[in-house]
């Protein structure tokens, strides 16, 4: 399990437990040029936060070597999406 830091305001008296996960560098290198790339196309702030948001969830998520990532992994974290009450939209 990964480490768990707290954090809030000093004097709040309720504090969340986040559990964070370490970095993978291939994750954060392909992320880095996707923003790159995104920015360049003259994407919108709020849509370049959440292209990187849901792309690094799908990363940590189904926590494979890039080039092995398959249909069924893509399914998979969408099922368990889902599952958990989110809505799915897909285009095309």
């Amino acid at each position: 399990m990964g480490n768990k830091i707290q954090s809030g305001a000093p004097n709040s008296s309720v504090k969340e437990i986040k559990e964070i996960k370490p970095e993978n560098p291939e994750f954060e290198n392909v992320l880095k040029e996707v923003r790159q790339e995104l920015i360049v196309e003259g994407y919108s702030a709020k849509t370049l936060k959440m292209y990187m948001l849901y792309s690094r969830e799908v990363m940590y998520y189904i926590n494979k070597p890039l080039n092995s990532i398959g249909k069924q992994d893509i399914v998979g974290y969408l099922a368990h999406k889902k599952e958990r009450g989110a809505q799915i939209l897909l285009l095309g």
